[in-house]
């Protein structure tokens, strides 16, 4: 696979920060839905305490895209562990495994294997995985809610999730392939102008 330009690398850091964005929003509505509608005893400080590091990180890279240098693939492979790990906290702290929105570890994966080098994407992929797995150990309980069935509050919550991920990723992947595509548009404009030149001379 060929190594992503720079131009590529801070485009995608542009599209991981309005990504992150709608996270951080996403996640806020879902703490708010099962402390406030379904009267659950959720750690809320630490809860809203991850959050706002994803907010705050999304801020910094706000104001590293304003500057000069060129972005690179260690750079964003570290925003998408950064990711992985607020989430792998949220996790924790709200059931682990037993959390309908587990599988959002599948965004910084779909991310990762579409958009950068073959041994970032396997090394996000390998901690996604074993942060998905230490967390079957290491959790706290989900608390139960005392409005309506748990099974079928589990099965909204996945309903839910699916679609926030089903979100993200095509999200993702439409402004990756407007970019390529944009890229492809550059790249012949340049060839034709090419061609142009050399019949001039």
């Amino acid at each position: 696979m060929p190594q992503p330009s720079a131009f590529n690398m801070q485009r995608l850091l542009r599209s991981l920060m309005h990504l992150r964005s709608i996270a951080i929003l996403s996640q806020l509505a879902v703490i708010s839905l099962a402390v406030g509608w379904l009267h659950m005893a959720l750690p809320m400080p630490v809860l809203l305490s991850l959050v706002g590091i994803l907010a705050l990180w999304n801020l910094l890279t706000l104001w590293r895209l304003r500057q000069p240098w060129a972005v690179r693939t260690l750079e964003v492979a570290l925003h998408l562990l950064l990711d992985s790990a607020v989430l792998t906290g949220l996790l924790y702290w709200s059931g682990g495994p037993t959390n309908p929105f587990v599988s959002l570890y599948l965004v910084p994966i779909a991310i990762a294997a579409t958009a950068l080098p073959t041994f970032s994407a396997w090394a996000i992929t390998l901690t996604c995985v074993t942060a998905y797995s230490a967390l079957f150990y290491l959790h706290e309980p989900l608390p139960h809610s005392h409005v309506g069935n748990a099974f079928d509050l589990h099965v909204l919550g996945m309903w839910a999730n699916f679609i926030l991920s089903a979100g993200l990723i095509a999200g993702f992947v439409s402004l990756l392939a407007r970019a390529v595509r944009q890229r492809d548009q550059a790249l012949n404009t340049q060839r034709e102008q090419g061609l142009r030149d050399e019949q001039i001379m």
